[in-house]
């Protein structure tokens, strides 16, 4: 990749996911219409109220707003090098996280967590970092550190990762 993004060594696999569960946008969009669509109907219907509910769409609709923007622009960024594991969040981490691949014990390819999405911590998983429901690798590191990596191309993932561990000798 370009210099100055932090990633040393050949690139075995690089993959950019976005949050695009139908599912989830159903009920992010369902959730916001039904907030916009509520406190007016009940005003309208009442015929009391009505300049609260438009000053608190006023607050609510901006942020709601910046919510579906940030869902849409969200993405999960992995690189396999030669090297080890890269990983980030953008816009939240413009710096990438490193598993260094002397660091990394076993990697296990597997389901990812049922109904669980984004960087948050799970019992039996470690970290996880997903964007939808699916496959990853868990990274069981020395020291007893995991991490839970998901992707949509598994396999290239775990050929690149096998690839790189390969190189440890």
């Amino acid at each position: 990749m370009a210099s100055g993004t932090g990633i040393n060594g050949k690139i075995l696999f690089t993959e950019v996911q976005y949050f695009r569960v139908k599912w989830l946008w159903i009920l992010l969009l369902s959730i916001v219409i039904f907030s916009i669509f509520l406190p007016l109907l009940l005003s309208l219907v009442t015929k009391a109220g009505l300049k609260e509910s438009v000053l608190s769409l006023l607050v609510t609709v901006p942020l709601e707003g910046l919510m579906l923007c940030l869902f849409y622009i969200v993405r999960l960024e992995t690189v396999v090098s030669d090297d080890g594991v890269y990983y980030r969040w953008l816009p939240f981490f413009r710096r990438y996280k490193f598993i260094a691949r002397n660091d990394i014990e076993t990697a296990i390819a597997g389901n990812g967590p049922i109904l669980s999405y984004g960087f948050h911590f799970v019992l039996g998983y470690g970290w996880v970092h997903n964007t939808g429901p699916g496959k990853g690798i868990r990274f069981n590191l020395i020291g007893g550190k995991r991490i839970f990596i998901g992707t949509k191309d598994i396999d290239s993932f775990v050929v690149a990762v096998a690839k790189m561990i390969n190189r440890k000798q």
